[in-house]
């Protein structure tokens, strides 16, 4: 059974207000989110908490706006290979993510956050 986190935990994970996630969420949908009615809280997966956490550094790394870091989240979440995150635009930019190394922090920090 996969695992599913809630969104303060996964704010906790992240370093972010839970308000920031839960509007992330409200307004951009990504994988590994389940959507449900309003006054139901959220599970997010693996997938979602990695797609989440590419939109944080995307935002607060390289200041790009929610909307256009969600698509390219839910971009290099969903076409992921086994050990590469990658985004490519039509004119051919790319972006590629070190998987293996956001993937071990963001092991390690949700630890940190379950034991707060």
């Amino acid at each position: 059974m996969a695992r599913a986190y809630s969104v303060r935990l996964v704010a906790l994970t992240i370093g972010m207000p839970p308000k920031w996630v839960d509007n992330l969420l409200s307004h951009h949908a990504l994988p590994g989110v389940a959507r449900a009615r309003q006054g139901v809280e959220r599970c997010i997966t693996d997938d979602g908490l990695l797609a989440i956490e590419l939109v944080r550094l995307l935002a607060t790394e390289l200041g790009s706006r929610l909307e256009t870091a969600a698509a390219i989240a839910r971009e290099a979440v969903e076409s992921r290979s086994a050990s590469q995150l990658r985004f490519v635009t039509r004119s051919g930019v790319a972006i590629d993510f070190t998987f293996v190394e956001i993937e071990q922090r963001l092991r390690d920090q949700i630890v940190e956050a379950v034991d707060s």
